[in-house]
């Protein structure tokens, strides 16, 4: 195996910036929970606008990219960060998805949200599956990025790679829980490690597994952390088991549905869809080029 990052993806091994830039999106977030080392007059004051200040560069240099005609193959080193901002599109579908299910069963069926635990899983399951429907449509959106979808012909784990950075903004979404900023360390440590396996894993279903792996650990680690610090909020009832148990599955039921999406679109050249475009050819994928973009 070549200890190169991105030796197996078109265009080759990254440069050192272009891997910063992979891993940025994940290691900025961590600024977060971290800022709970700092005096409570700095977390309530400096501490969001430093996180606000260092994360509109990647957004503003992410529309510059998407808005740029010049580029003829979206570059491998901004998916992560394009995913974490295609979060918020995900963030509205999900918003939609659970309206539809409450407007047609919900409020039919139940007069709301149902009091018991199983009923109110099965009915965030349902929201999800809803979801996971819309999210696949809405992948067609990227047709719009220039380039982007010439290059996901080549090595279509690379939409995969983009979509697996919609785990990163859930990990901080937890504003009504305190001390859970270790879990939350602990998460995005996990979604960077996968992305770093990702980009040095040789074979198709091993970049696969880099990504659906940990985007199951990281969800899993925050509902550990949700349900271990569940006493200690001032709002919460210990001695109520089921709230406990509901509000910790939050981020795996969030997120249930991202690896079914990180497997599809790794497994698209096999659809009945994409008969007739480009072969894979894993000799040119696995062969490592000149760098570019």
């Amino acid at each position: 195996m070549k200890l190169q990052l991105g030796a197996y993806l078109p265009g080759g091994p990254l440069r050192g910036w272009q891997i910063a830039a992979v891993f940025l999106p994940f290691l900025l977030p961590l600024l977060s929970p971290l800022l709970v080392l700092a005096p409570a007059s700095v977390r309530a004051t400096v501490g969001p606008w430093i996180f606000v200040a260092l994360g509109l560069p990647i957004l503003g240099a992410l529309v510059a990219i998407g808005a740029s005609r010049q580029i003829r193959q979206f570059p491998v080193w901004a998916l992560p960060a394009l995913g974490m901002v295609y979060f918020f599109v995900s963030a509205f579908l999900q918003l939609f998805a659970q309206a539809a299910v409450f407007m047609i069963i919900l409020h039919p069926v139940y007069g709301g949200w149902p009091e018991g635990l199983v009923q109110k899983i099965m009915m965030m399951l349902l929201v999800q599956f809803v979801f996971l429907g819309l999210m696949a449509g809405a992948v067609g959106l990227l047709s719009l990025i220039p380039g982007f979808w010439a290059r996901v012909q080549k090595e279509w784990t690379l939409l995969s790679f983009l979509l697996y950075g919609i785990a990163i903004l859930p990990v901080l979404g937890n504003d009504e829980f305190h001390s859970v900023e270790g879990y939350e360390a602990a998460s995005l440590l996990i979604l960077a490690s996968g992305a770093g396996l990702y980009l040095t894993a040789p074979r198709r279903w091993q970049r696969v597994l880099a990504l659906v792996v940990p985007a199951i650990l990281s969800a899993a680690v925050m509902s550990l952390g949700l349900y271990q610090t569940f006493p200690a909020q001032s709002w919460a009832n210990p001695a109520d088991d089921s709230f406990r148990l509901w509000e910790a599955l939050q981020p795996v039921l969030y997120l249930s549905p991202l690896p079914v999406l990180l497997i599809l679109a790794a497994l698209a050249p096999r659809l009945p869809f994409s008969r007739g475009q480009e072969p894979d050819s894993s000799v040119e994928i696995d062969t490592p080029g000149r760098a570019s973009d």
